[in-house]
């Protein structure tokens, strides 16, 4: 066992610095709790600073215990415990975590952002011209961000109703004020005469945006089942129009028509939606949301082709072989519940 001054200093050096770090970590912590009443960048830099100390503190506990048993003030087998392999990583997982996490913040916070930005809404367009306008729209050099088409009925709900039940394709445009400004009129003069035009800035377009991202018009608490279809742009519209031909839907199209969100009025009808969806050009549709009882009946997820099938539950069963890992949530499969089984379980 070591002797000398050093058994004394080392193990009293790891004991101060736990301490001190730990007062640190509490006085930072503290501040975070109290009422954001500063600006972001002092916030951000109390946040860098206790995920600093947290490491620091975690440090030199597991290195204070180490050397305090290799110096005899703890027992020996203390030492032979941290000593495992399973543990010395510990340090330097909670080190790159630490890393990690503060990276994150220095990029969010000092990212740039826009400055701006304005949605310019054409009123009145049917899915097909709606289709060919923000087609348009990408394709040129106003340099488009988001795209969507609400048809009618979809238009009311969101933005608490105030665009209106009238079709309402949306165009966005962010950045420096007075490039907004001048990609606004680019895009007035190519669009001119496709309808009405109409304009949200600032709040108004990002709380439009908000509500096309967390599909509000069919967030209505029903167990309506709800589709979410990614497919060829050009293509969705008219899939949309044939699956109408044959089942009551609503729909609304998202990334220039290539994300289609879909409510059926009635049964999910997935057979008939992704055979049509193959017939215009292939994709994939993801059951979002149903009834316990047609998710457990039909698959969620886009049924794979017969030898990806294969391949990929022949990979599950080398990571999986005894089927414990959510048994038929991801792949649907023969073993998995289906509709006459759950309707039979629930009426027992």
């Amino acid at each position: 066992m070591p002797h000398g001054l050093e058994r004394f200093v080392v193990p009293a050096t790891y004991g101060i610095g736990v301490v001190l770090w730990a007062v640190v970590l509490g006085v930072l912590l503290a501040r975070l709790r109290r009422p954001p009443d500063v600006n972001r960048l002092f916030f951000v830099l109390v946040v860098v600073l206790s995920i600093d100390a947290f490491r620091t503190l975690f440090e030199n506990a597991y290195f204070g215990a180490y050397w305090n048993a290799v110096y005899g003030v703890l027992p020996s087998d203390m030492k032979v415990l941290l000593e495992a392999p399973s543990l010395v990583v510990l340090p330097r997982l909670v080190n790159l975590l630490a890393g990690g996490l503060i990276l994150f913040l220095i990029v969010w916070r000092w990212l740039p952002a826009a400055e701006t930005e304005t949605t310019l809404i054409i009123r009145g367009l049917l899915d097909d011209n709606a289709t060919a306008a923000m087609s348009i729209a990408m394709g040129s050099s106003a340099e488009v961000s988001s795209a969507a088409h609400l048809p009618e009925r979809m238009a009311s709900r969101v933005f608490d109703g105030k665009l209106g039940s009238d079709p309402a394709t949306l165009l966005r445009v962010e950045g420096f004020g007075p490039s907004v400004a001048y990609r606004l009129g680019q895009l007035r003069q190519m669009l001119g005469n496709a309808g009405p035009l109409e304009e949200l800035t600032e709040d108004a377009s990002r709380a439009l945006w908000r509500d096309v991202r967390d599909v509000c018009p069919f967030a209505d608490g029903s167990d309506k089942p709800v589709w979410r279809i990614s497919m060829p742009p050009a293509n969705a519209h008219h899939m949309v129009l044939a699956l109408r031909m044959q089942a009551a839907c609503d729909a609304f199209y998202d990334w220039q028509g290539g994300l289609v969100w879909l409510r059926m009025e009635g049964e999910p009808e997935a057979d008939l939606l992704r055979g049509l969806i193959r017939q215009f050009g292939g994709g994939h549709a993801t059951l979002v949301r149903a009834a316990p009882a047609w998710r457990a009946a039909i698959p969620v997820f886009e049924p794979q082709p017969a030898a990806l099938a294969a391949l990929s539950a022949r990979l599950k069963a080398e990571f999986d072989p005894k089927s414990i890992l959510n048994p038929g949530r991801m792949v649907h499969s023969p073993d998995s519940a289906t509709l006459t089984r759950v309707s039979e379980g629930a009426t027992s």
